[in-house]
């Protein structure tokens, strides 16, 4: 069995060079489609020969796979990296082996290995993490978790209202919006005074992404978009909403241009009043942290700083379902 998945990676590698030298060599490139479409041809018609060369089937090899992923979550238990990324090597060239022997897609596959380690998800997918994939998980339970009776913050966002404003920031490739909130995540609540800075760091750039998407949100629905966020809002809540008419008013124009502080005791007076204030308050805080991008953060509270962070999200959720309702939004599909 291993003979098979040893053969089968080194003659893969072989016919990858062999597809991409035949041209002469050009340096660094992309890959054609031409040649892509010829590599995968090459893989699958390698994988037959090798199953009926050494006499495997897909089963077998899932075994080995299994195995393999018991082996690496010993190492990886233990704290042995070099022999941990060993087979990490070998699982991934057992997992393109078993790919092309049954042709089937990676998802498919990490799902037939299934729960090898004492992870809660599939072994591969923790083996081989998908970032995309795995911070979009994350992004959603937090949007979701706005609804549960403890939230510092509360709203009642579902799972399917979550999904589609997902599908969005993926669709118009802003994938920013979840690397912000990942390293967000990762700095907070350390004692650092650097790990402090690049938590507010964070927090602007997720107030740009705020700004992103609600920007793409008014592409092909309005004819001038605003530059700035806060009368980006204005255009999605017109003075006819009841949003839209606390946005007018002075008291929010004005938390929308406190710079270095946020005013959190004002914030705080909102929450308990009507849903339009609730979302106009979010909103001109919002505005507040995004006009901060030129002036440095004040705050040190990490909570105070979290509170921000979750803020933005659901200000800019709220913003999200109000355009939706409104107008087709560009990067949705008709599904949606």
């Amino acid at each position: 069995m291993l003979d098979a998945i040893v053969c089968f990676a080194e003659e893969d590698a072989k016919n990858d060079h062999y597809v991409l030298m035949r041209s002469g060599w050009q340096g660094r490139r992309q890959i054609d489609e031409a040649e892509h479409a010829e590599m995968e041809a090459r893989s699958i018609e390698l994988a037959k020969r090798c199953r009926v060369r050494f006499r495997v089937s897909y089963p077998q090899v899932l075994e080995v796979i299994r195995f393999l992923c018991g082996r690496w979550g010993d190492w990886e238990r233990i704290g042995y990296q070099n022999h941990k990324k060993a087979y990490q090597t070998f699982i991934g060239k057992s997992v393109s082996f078993a790919r092309y022997l049954k042709d089937v897609p990676p998802q498919q596959l990490f799902e037939d290995v299934g729960r090898v380690t004492g992870h809660f998800k599939p072994t591969l997918r923790v083996i081989f993490q998908d970032w995309a994939t795995e911070w979009r998980e994350d992004a959603e339970r937090l949007i979701v978790s706005f609804s549960r009776p403890d939230a510092i913050l509360k709203a009642g966002f579902n799972r399917e209202q979550a999904n589609t404003f997902l599908d969005f920031v993926e669709g118009h490739d802003l994938y920013e919006f979840y690397w912000r909130w990942r390293s967000l995540n990762e700095r907070a609540f350390s004692g650092d005074s650097r790990h402090l800075a690049g938590l507010k760091s964070d927090i602007q750039g997720m107030a740009l992404s705020v700004e992103h998407l609600v920007h793409a949100m008014l592409v092909g629905n309005v004819q001038f978009p605003k530059t700035q966020l806060y009368e980006k809002f204005k255009q999605i809540w017109p003075v006819a909403t009841p949003v839209g008419k606390l946005l007018k008013a002075d008291e929010y124009r004005k938390i929308s241009q406190l710079h270095s502080a946020i005013d959190f005791d004002w914030f705080n007076t909102k929450q308990g009043g009507p849903l339009s204030a609730q979302i106009a308050s979010d909103l001109a805080i919002c505005q507040a942290i995004r006009g901060n991008a030129h002036h440095q953060i004040s705050e040190q509270n990490q909570l105070k700083l979290e509170r921000m962070s979750l803020i933005l999200l659901r200000g800019v959720m709220y913003t999200f379902l109000e355009a939706k309702s409104r107008w087709p939004i560009v990067g949705l599909t008709p599904t949606h």
